[in-house]
């Protein structure tokens, strides 16, 4: 009958022996975060989230400097022209901008619509300004052309 009582014991310790094995072997448990390191964390967040938006304004700077700058000169070079070229002048530029409306738009001095063709827009009659062609041109701006001068493309 002894047998019989030691053979449960026995079992029984073996199986304690495994299970603090086992126990011992795994990993232990990770201690909930403190106060301190929360804040810490939720800090560096903010942080990261602060730097993120200075480098986009930083990389934004030049269209916003493009957009705040002011517009292109009325003219430049040494035509001398008078108020009323000047006019023109604006309102080609007026139309270039899309300020203008193309429909109803019209030479201040003749009266005339101006042309549009190829996104660029020319004086019905540049004559009464002095010039044989007066016209906005899409990547070189507005463009005079005096009687007797040649045409000089870039």
């Amino acid at each position: 009958m002894e047998d019989k009582n030691e053979e449960p014991i026995e079992d029984l310790k073996d199986f304690l022996r495994d299970y603090v094995k086992k126990e011992q072997a795994k990993p232990a448990p990770v201690p909930p975060m403190s106060k301190e390191m929360r804040g810490r964390l939720v800090k560096a967040g903010q942080l990261g989230v602060i730097l993120l938006a200075a480098v986009y304004v930083w990389l934004s700077l030049p269209d916003l400097r493009r957009a705040m700058s002011p517009s292109k000169p009325l003219r430049q070079g040494t035509y001398e022209t008078d108020r009323r070229a000047d006019e023109c002048i604006r309102a080609l530029w007026g139309l270039a901008a899309g300020t203008a409306d193309q429909a109803s738009a019209v030479c201040p001095v003749s009266k005339l619509a101006y042309k549009h063709s190829g996104g660029g827009h020319a004086c019905p009659n540049p004559e009464k300004h002095g010039f044989s062609s007066l016209a906005f041109v899409p990547g070189r701006g507005v463009v005079a052309i005096r009687p007797g001068e040649k045409r000089r493309d870039r």
